[in-house]
């Protein structure tokens, strides 16, 4: 993740090489860059993958708008993560370029 183009958190990439890469989920370690503790308003979060029947999809969730930024960065994410589970999430996904809710 980048903010003013300066990267704040980075994650390493699934590969094909990883075990189940095409339909197993897989944990992924974030680091925050020394001196960005937490998301700020407008920061966005952007996830991709590949689902089992080929397609590919994209979502990213904006800080503040799509999920409330937290007391800490662990509080922020726990909020990604129910903003991506919760039903009444308004987020859109990119799945093989076409915007679907």
């Amino acid at each position: 993740m980048k903010r003013d183009n300066v990267v704040v958190s980075t994650v390493a990439p699934q590969t094909a090489e990883t075990s189940g890469a095409d339909t197993t989920a897989v944990a992924e370690k974030h680091v925050v860059a020394k001196g960005t503790n937490n998301f700020s308003a407008g920061d966005v979060f952007k996830i991709s993958g590949k689902l089992s029947d080929g397609q590919e999809f994209t979502a990213e969730l904006v800080a503040g708008k799509d999920f409330e930024i937290g007391a800490t960065y662990d509080a922020s994410v726990a909020n990604i993560a129910t903003a991506l589970t919760d039903a009444a999430s308004k987020f859109k996904v990119d799945v093989d370029g076409k915007k679907v809710d």
